[in-house]
């Protein structure tokens, strides 16, 4: 016989957070912020007064999160940039110097570059990192490329170096990701425990509870919240609604990615100039009559303007 889970036993905070931090927090601040509204009421002083410092451990720990994944860009950058200078400048550089020396098509050049360009072009970071290192062995005893063992060398060293730093980055960045997630838990275990408190304190009238939670970031069916991360270039359909010219919405980018939001009158539109650019790590409000012909128009598409980073956003109509 099928186990059921019976809805009410199910952490409705804790569902609707799942992998989304930035929505956790503004969750948290909301309920946060109308539990200090209500505070003169001894009882909500004391939810109020038990759940103020997990919101704020938990703010803490997304700042911290957020920070960390700015150094990991940062880093990954960094190592993308000296990839790029290997698949263009250097492995140019040196195959030039060596057929300088050896003829291409020789056995000499097959011997340093067998597979010519290719494997420091094509491969994976491991297989590139391993491509340079072969050529500098490669080059060993060379007197004639004496100068580009020299280079070779300093660039393996370059590149290694910049992918251990990469790789710290992003193991530290879990640390945090860990942190903030034990911090989320916390944060939804409580507020779950809060409504129950409240149900029991308004049981002949439950329907006032609803009054003490911020649902609309809870029913993402509805069209009032949306969040979404989206990958670099990526277009996505964000609802069919329809505007009037004097509505309103609160975009908000969480990323080092700019979005382009618009109206559009089909679903698959993959305009790149309709709308309103949003800034990276901007909280922008902006009238839905900047977005297109709200008479004509009622998909709401964004787009991530970046083709590195992802895009962390949310939508929220006022």
């Amino acid at each position: 016989m099928k186990k059921y889970t019976w809805s009410y036993i199910v952490n409705t905070f804790l569902v609707a957070t799942n992998g989304n931090y930035h929505l956790a927090v503004k969750l948290a601040k909301e309920y946060d912020s109308t539990l200090l509204a209500g505070n003169k009421d001894p009882d909500i002083m004391v939810l109020y007064t038990a759940f103020h410092p997990i919101y704020l451990a938990l703010l803490n720990a997304y700042n911290i999160w957020k920070a960390q994944l700015g150094t990991q860009h940062g880093k990954t950058v960094t190592l993308d940039t000296v990839i790029d200078q290997l698949c263009s400048d250097k492995i140019q550089e040196w195959d030039i110097a060596i057929q300088a020396v050896y003829k291409k098509g020789t056995g000499a050049y097959a011997g340093l570059l067998p597979h010519h360009r290719t494997p420091f072009q094509t491969k994976s970071l491991d297989d590139r990192i391993t491509a340079v290192n072969g050529l500098l062995t490669n080059l060993d005893g060379l007197t004639p490329l004496a100068a580009v063992k020299i280079d070779v060398t300093a660039f393996l060293n370059t590149i290694t170096n910049a992918q251990t730093v990469q790789q710290t980055a992003k193991k530290t960045t879990k640390l945090h990701s860990n942190a903030i997630e034990g911090a989320r838990v916390t944060m939804c275990a409580q507020m779950f425990g809060d409504y129950g408190t409240l149900i029991a304190a308004n049981k002949d009238n439950p329907a006032v509870v609803a009054d003490w939670f911020p649902l609309k970031y809870m029913r993402h069916t509805n069209q009032i919240y949306f969040t979404k991360n989206t990958k670099p270039g990526v277009f996505v359909n964000i609802a069919k609604h329809t505007f009037v010219a004097t509505d309103k919405l609160e975009v908000t980018t969480n990323t080092d990615a700019a979005v382009r939001i618009f109206l559009s009158d089909t679903k698959n539109d993959k305009s790149l100039t309709k709308g309103v650019l949003i800034p990276a790590n901007t909280i922008l409000e902006i009238e839905a009559s900047l977005l297109g012909d709200v008479t004509k128009c009622s998909y709401l598409i964004i787009v991530n303007m970046s083709t590195l980073i992802t895009a962390d956003w949310s939508v929220e109509f006022l």
